[in-house]
């Protein structure tokens, strides 16, 4: 198990974000009571693959460091869009597919996600998969391309989760899934039903939105990769990242 200072280092290291950065976001969970919290010593807090969600979207999605809280707090309350759509507009099916985006991509850990599942939880599913060593069984070798990316948007509520599976065997074998994350709140009516006018208030909500800089920062597997294997303990077998 890792303690959350080993946390910062790793996740620095593999973002390339400054150590004290990610370290100001970490006490800023911790205060909000969003990250395991522990005493010193024996005592000291081990950190989990939830943690590691938290502060990766803190450290992803916040535009400022004082942003921590309200960033992870505003993707704790996110839906992936095929089930918000099943769950809302529910006579409006024919072009969504399945509710459940990874029902049949073949990551089981993934598809046993609830279909209220949020982003935070499918991140934390990952870096669990990462550090149980499935992650080059389920995805192929991240040494040969990155089978993940994660990008997350500020000030709006929206990321992706892009997976591809490539195997190089008898047959090429090829396989992709794109998961969106938006806020799970039910749409306002006249969104479900575009009959009904919009209220002025919401036009004019939009309107003060959108002047707003707007950011979108990319991951790729790396930082899941490591983080997995610290909290596995087995940080050693992959090549070297400087956390110093």
């Amino acid at each position: 198990m890792a303690t959350p200072g080993e946390l910062v280092k790793v996740i620095a290291a593999a973002t390339g974000e400054d150590e004290a950065t990610v370290a100001q976001h970490d006490r800023n969970l911790v205060v909000a009571g969003l990250r395991t919290k522990g005493g010193r010593g024996r005592s000291a807090a081990k950190v989990t693959a939830r943690d590691a969600a938290m502060l990766l979207t803190a450290v992803l999605g916040s535009h400022r460091v004082k942003d921590s809280v309200e960033t992870v707090q505003r993707y704790i309350e996110t839906q992936e869009h095929h089930a918000h759509w099943h769950k809302h507009y529910p006579d409006k099916l024919q072009s969504m597919g399945k509710a459940n985006v990874w029902e049949d991509f073949g990551v089981p850990e993934l598809a046993a996600l609830p279909l209220a599942h949020s982003f935070i939880d499918a991140l934390e599913t990952l870096i669990t998969v990462a550090a149980d060593g499935k992650l080059v069984r389920h995805f192929g070798n991240p040494i040969l391309f990155s089978p993940l990316r994660i990008f997350v948007t500020w000030p709006g509520t929206h990321a992706r989760i892009s997976i591809s599976q490539s195997w190089m065997e008898s047959e090429p074998k090829h396989n992709s899934v794109q998961a969106d994350y938006q806020s799970n709140e039910t749409p306002p009516e006249w969104v479900r039903d575009p009959s009904k006018p919009i209220p002025e208030v919401d036009r004019e909500a939009a309107a003060r939105e959108r002047p707003k800089l707007k950011r979108m920062t990319e991951m790729e597997h790396g930082p899941v990769l490591y983080v997995g294997a610290l909290l596995a303990g087995e940080l050693h077998q992959l090549p070297p990242i400087d956390t110093t």
